[in-house]
């Protein structure tokens, strides 16, 4: 959804680099380390920086995790790698749990990018107060609209305080058995 979202507020040269990156899977997996991050104290929005690093090697990590933990292959001296010696449960049930937490609850309506747009079009690439008062009035819209649950801006208080102890619970440390 990153990626389908910059797509909205790109501007006209920015459309061929982001048709490559939807169609890597590097590129679609760069929130899997959200979990780590959690459990190593982050909670603001400013904390997940890193997910977005372009030097950062986790995507690339994660395509080795999946291609290991999918496919065997024959390495370099007869060496054999199978799916079932090179991924053992605790970190299949991690990713999954990951993919689990990550994957939305519910339909991403057309108006819901149509306010992204008339939120962040007009700030995007500025600076960053900029761009966290943008989302935080998106979702203000979106409530005001009720396309997000009516009561304290959870946007806003995830920008400006972080993630409350239960939200970093189960983003951080959440187990399915």
């Amino acid at each position: 959804m990153v990626i389908l979202r910059r797509f909205l507020t790109a501007a006209e040269g920015e459309i061929k680099p982001l048709w490559k990156e939807y169609r890597s899977h590097t590129k679609k997996n760069l929130n899997w380390i959200l979990p780590d991050l959690v459990g190593k104290g982050a909670r603001k929005l400013e904390d997940f920086r890193s997910m977005f690093d372009e030097a950062s090697e986790h995507p690339a990590m994660l395509d080795t995790i999946k291609q290991l933990g999918f496919y065997s292959d024959c390495f370099a001296s007869g060496h054999w790698s199978m799916p079932q010696n090179a991924i053992d449960e605790t970190l299949a049930r991690q990713l999954f749990n990951t993919a689990a937490t990550l994957a939305p609850e519910r339909t991403i309506t057309v108006r819901e990018l149509e306010l992204w747009v008339k939120h962040m079009a007009p700030v995007w690439r500025m600076s960053g107060e900029w761009m966290k008062t943008a989302v935080i009035n998106w979702y203000a819209e979106m409530q005001a609209e009720g396309l997000a649950p009516s009561g304290a801006n959870q946007m806003e208080t995830f920008v400006r305080k972080g993630l409350s102890f239960l939200q970093a619970n189960k983003l951080g440390l959440k187990s399915v058995d």
